[in-house]
Parts: C-alpha cells; structure tokens; sequence
C-alpha cells in the first residue's frame, strides 16, 4: 500500500504542474488506472491489504478515511 501512495503522489504532483498538457495528463491517469488494476489482480496482497486497511479504518497506526474526493476544504 505505502508503493501505491507513493505512486499516487507523484502523479498528484505531475498533474499539478502548470506544464502538463490534457493529453499528458491523460495518458499519466489512464497508465495510473491499468497499473493499480493490474496490481489487484495479479497480487491479491496489495487488494486484501488495502480492503482490511479501509474496512478497519487504519493502515499501520495512520487513520484511513474513503472518500468521494469532492468535499471543499477552506483555508
């Protein structure tokens, strides 16, 4: 799981960059996507530990929360 946030981040922070083009940005998500499928299927580790760490609501110590992605925080 620690790989597949490691992950995550590097592409939050290539798709935060002014520079990226649509289709760049594109490609990056969609290679995201077939990555963690493959990873589910292929080593059903990664899976079953992910699923315990959110039906449990913690990941080594650290509070997991799903979400939507959509709420708005305030600064």
């Amino acid at each position: 799981m620690h790989d597949a946030l490691i992950e995550l981040s590097d592409s939050s922070l290539a798709l935060q960059k002014s520079s990226i083009t649509l289709p760049a940005a594109d490609k990056l998500i969609a290679r995201q996507v077939e990555v963690f499928t493959a990873r589910k299927h292929s080593n059903s580790e990664y899976y079953n530990e992910t699923c315990q760490a959110v039906a449990s609501g913690s990941f080594k110590g650290v509070f997991v929360e799903t979400s939507t992605g959509k709420e708005q925080y305030s600064t």
